[in-house]
């Protein structure tokens, strides 16, 4: 195996580090892009679902074929009545002054 130089040596390691920074470069440009193009699936996705509920209503069983849960209408309490307010008290009949003429 022949033994390298030290001139040779230092010529491969700059070109390896040369490709190092090209190829982490590279990397952060497509994680960049990665990450714009997720932000933009998640967009139209949440578009997509709000014209499918619009179309087929929220409650609708036939946003399932789309993958979706529709919502499920609650069952709403009967009326409770409003409590019965006391009657109030009568006015105490006011003093009568027998002194007076």
């Amino acid at each position: 195996m022949p033994r390298l130089t030290e001139q040779e040596r230092q010529e491969i390691l700059r070109f390896l580090e040369s490709q190092k920074q090209t190829l982490l470069a590279e990397l952060a440009e497509a994680t960049h892009r990665r990450r714009e193009l997720e932000v933009r699936c998640v967009t139209d996705h949440g578009r997509i679902v709000r014209m499918l509920q619009g179309h087929f209503t929220l409650y609708s069983d036939r946003l399932r074929e789309f993958g979706l849960r529709p919502r499920t209408r609650l069952a709403r309490k009967a009326a409770t009545p409003a409590p019965t307010q006391p009657k109030p008290t009568p006015a105490a009949p006011e003093k009568v002054n027998d002194d007076q003429p």
